[in-house]
Formats: C-alpha cells, sequence, structure tokens
C-alpha cells in the first residue's frame, strides 16, 4: 500500500507542470478536422496586413494574450488579426541547391586543375556546367525554399487558452 501511495505522489508530482495552462496559437482550415497548433517560444515568420510585399518579420513569440487577441514578441506585440500570412522554410529545397552549388563549385575547381596540368585547351564546359549548377540550384531555392499560407478565406487563426481549474 506504501508503494501504491509513493507513485501515485510521484504520478501527480511529474504531472503538476502539465496542469498548468496552455496558451497555443491555432491555424484552421475549414472543413478539416486537422489543426496547426504553434506554442509559446515558436520563432515565427509572419507577414502582416498593408505592409510591403516581401516585408516579412521573424520574431519569437513570448507570450500568447488570448482575451486580448495579440501575442508578445520581442519587438512589441501582433494582433492576429492584422496577420496576412505565415512562411515557413522548406530544409529538403536548401539542401538540394546546396548540393547543387557544392556540386558546380567542385566539378569547377577540379576541371581546372585538370585543365592547367594536362596543358589541354580552355573548354566552355567548364565554365558552361557549374554556372547552369549554381544557376539551377538558386531557381529551386527561391521557388520551393518556403512555403506560405495565406491567412482569410478558408485558413483561421486562434488563439486559445486550456486552462484546468
Amino acid at each position: 500500500m506504501a508503494r501504491f501511495i509513493f507513485f501515485v505522489l510521484l504520478f501527480n508530482l511529474l504531472n503538476i507542470s502539465d496542469l498548468s495552462a496552455q496558451r497555443v496559437l491555432q491555424i484552421e482550415r475549414t472543413g478539416k478536422a486537422r489543426t496547426k497548433k504553434i506554442y509559446e517560444g515558436t520563432i515565427l515568420t509572419f507577414h502582416i496586413k498593408d505592409t510591403p510585399r516581401k516585408a516579412w518579420r521573424t520574431e519569437t513569440m513570448l507570450e500568447i494574450k488570448p482575451e486580448l487577441g495579440i501575442f508578445l514578441t520581442e519587438n512589441g506585440m501582433v494582433n492576429i488579426k492584422d496577420i496576412d500570412a505565415f512562411r515557413y522554410r522548406r530544409p529538403l529545397a536548401f539542401a538540394f541547391a546546396r548540393s547543387l552549388y557544392g556540386f558546380g563549385t567542385s566539378y569547377l575547381l577540379y576541371s581546372g586543375i585538370a585543365t592547367l596540368f594536362r596543358q589541354q585547351p580552355y573548354d566552355n564546359l567548364l565554365i558552361i556546367l557549374p554556372v547552369t549548377s549554381a544557376a539551377v540550384g538558386f531557381g529551386v531555392q527561391k521557388a520551393f525554399g518556403y512555403k506560405r499560407e495565406h491567412i482569410g478565406g478558408y485558413r483561421k487563426l486562434r488563439l486559445l487558452d486550456i486552462n484546468f481549474k
């Protein structure tokens, strides 16, 4: 019996931290049960309405105030009604672009050294292949590097406070 009481007390002590309120920024899609939850302390990249098209802000969400409809960052507060879009980095596109940059650099280096030591005439392929590789890598990074989620229409933002009282 003493063991049982010990384990119950230990279990309750370990779960006390989970009983505090969880505040969350939730992105909901109309007609879908699955939502995306963003917790306090997450680094966000977002766009504010009525700002220039390329003016993305990257800030850490320090605290969520659901009753006011805002969240606090290092540079002030952001009202969720002012958020127009979120942007997420796609690591696979950046890794693919980096590998293309590495291929172009190594090809240029090794073929340049081989051309110097073999005393062969200069070949256009020495420049065309690395430049093409770098251009394709840059294009992949620009086209597929970030995923944008526009808010409005069928996507809605909601601030939730899950209290256990």
